[in-house]
């Protein structure tokens, strides 16, 4: 009897022990899958993170571009400035040199008078 006693008080005890097991596992795995999910949600919120801004990055490249072939483009009509106001600056001497002579002759002439 003292044996049977022993025995159901170990079993007893065992069944408890594996209860409070079972129990730890399950929450232990809870834990795992909460945190599995978690890591999950984090990794697409990055994921989307990482599209939206390799897409700015596609439109701010290509803006770079477009303000590069402006700042081409400007830079080209400076330079055919640049090249026309010395022109004009090199027929104003011309001009200058002409019309000195002009008024050297007049000079020249006005004692004849």
């Amino acid at each position: 009897k003292q044996w049977y006693q022993r025995r159901v008080a170990i079993t007893a005890g065992n069944d408890k022990i594996n209860r409070s097991l079972d129990q730890h596992d399950q929450s232990i795995l809870s834990e795992s899958e909460d945190r599995e999910i978690s890591l999950l949600e984090e990794n697409e919120q990055l994921r989307s993170q990482i599209k939206r801004f390799k897409k700015t990055e596609r439109k701010s490249k290509a803006k770079i571009s477009e303000l590069s072939s402006q700042i081409d483009y400007l830079n080209d009509e400076i330079e055919k400035n640049k090249m026309s106001l010395k022109s004009s600056n090199e027929q104003i001497k011309a001009l200058r040199a002409k019309k000195e002579k002009s008024t050297d002759c007049d000079s020249a002439l006005i004692p004849l008078l």
